[in-house]
């Protein structure tokens, strides 16, 4: 149907009609200021999604199957908006916008649960979160995301509910989700069961010294102060310089009585602990820096994973414009530039497909044919 309208219009020299994001889509732009007025929760978001977040499943089905006859359109401009007001509710619509167009979507409605959490209003997250788990019970990310905000707002018993309720619904955890969890589980004084979620891992995934320093600090909790020792003893083996890892240590051998090594211990980990003292100052400018650059980096992963969403729904026009713009503003972003690639391939639009491929390292966004 869509193609004997595309037809039509040639004959009768009718343009084809705005899609849904032609009008607000090149106030888009101003989504990067709007995010670095938040860039304290930015880059806390950043930090729990560089594990990342939620993504739409199955990347190799958002693209379509035949190829697509070629827009004419022009590709969506970035402007910056004239008024602080007008970047913050541009940010919004596109949180709003995925919920009305998606209102049964688990994964859209996560999503604009994050865009209000990383725009500073956790109370429009969590009920975007509260709603997708009564919907969608059996959604892990969206127990995981109502998890962390219990967590970082200090409600360790919430934290451990939601975790563990994500954890039964996907036990391969990122490591981020699974370490908020025991930690929840260590503060609310439930060492048993961060050993029964910790011990089976040590036979089925790689030896990790954040791993042994939180199965060792459950041991030391339940007075297993032999075993405290062996999983603290694996850590320093593995991480050296963790003063965590040695002032741990320390305490299991002093527990056991052996304070020649227990000072041994402490030693070095005052010794590691000065020297990060020592160049902190250098790690806070390097924060700094990065966090100018990170604000870009969040804004067009918005709009890199709020296209996928709009892919797999058939929105490929939107998608499309999505990409384009998530590129324009990160042109270093891998994903977004092979997603946009794949896209053109799909749809017979070679030129265009090469065009992104030569952008490489060059911050080059598609350009558009009429």
């Amino acid at each position: 149907m869509r193609k004997q309208a595309d037809q039509q219009r040639r004959r009768t020299g009718e343009s084809r009609g705005p899609s849904r994001f032609d009008t607000p889509l090149p106030k888009r732009w101003p989504l990067v200021v709007a995010i670095v007025v938040c860039v304290a929760v930015g880059s806390v978001l950043l930090e729990r999604w560089s594990r990342p977040v939620d993504q739409p499943e199955h990347d190799q089905n958002v693209l379509p199957a035949q190829p697509r006859e070629q827009a004419t359109k022009p590709p969506p401009v970035c402007p910056v908006a004239a008024t602080h007001q007008e970047l913050i509710a541009q940010t919004k619509k596109i949180g709003d916008r995925l919920v009305e167009d998606f209102p049964d979507d688990p994964r859209a409605i996560t999503l604009a649960g994050h865009i209000c959490w990383a725009l500073d209003e956790p109370a429009r997250a969590r009920a975007s979160w509260e709603k997708c788990t009564q919907l969608h019970p059996d959604y892990a990310a969206a127990w995981t995301a109502l998890g962390m905000d219990a967590f970082r707002n200090g409600d360790f018993d919430k934290a451990a509910r939601y975790l563990e309720s994500a954890y039964r619904l996907t036990p391969k955890m990122a490591d981020g989700d699974l370490f908020m969890m025991t930690d929840a589980l260590m503060s609310t004084g439930r060492p048993e069961e961060v050993v029964a979620v910790l011990e089976p891992l040590r036979k089925t995934q790689p030896a990790s010294a954040r791993a042994a320093v939180a199965l060792g600090h459950a041991y030391l909790q339940l007075k297993e102060y032999e075993k405290a020792k062996r999983e603290f003893l694996e850590a320093v083996a593995l991480d050296p310089g963790s003063a965590k890892a040695h002032f741990a240590l320390a305490q299991a051998y002093a527990r056991l009585g052996d304070e020649p090594n227990a000072r041994k211990h402490r030693e070095q980990y005052a010794k590691l602990k000065a020297s990060e003292m020592a160049a902190s100052d250098g790690m806070r400018v390097d924060r700094l820096k990065a966090d100018l650059v990170d604000p870009h980096r969040l804004a067009a992963r918005f709009l890199t994973w709020t296209a996928k969403i709009y892919a797999v729904h058939d929105r490929i026009d939107e998608a499309e414009q999505l990409w384009v713009t998530s590129l324009a503003i990160d042109p270093g972003n891998a994903e977004t530039r092979s997603l946009l690639e794949r896209l053109y391939l799909a749809q017979g639009r070679r030129e265009e497909a090469s065009e992104v491929a030569r952008g490489r390292g060059r911050g080059q966004a598609p350009s558009r044919k009429n």
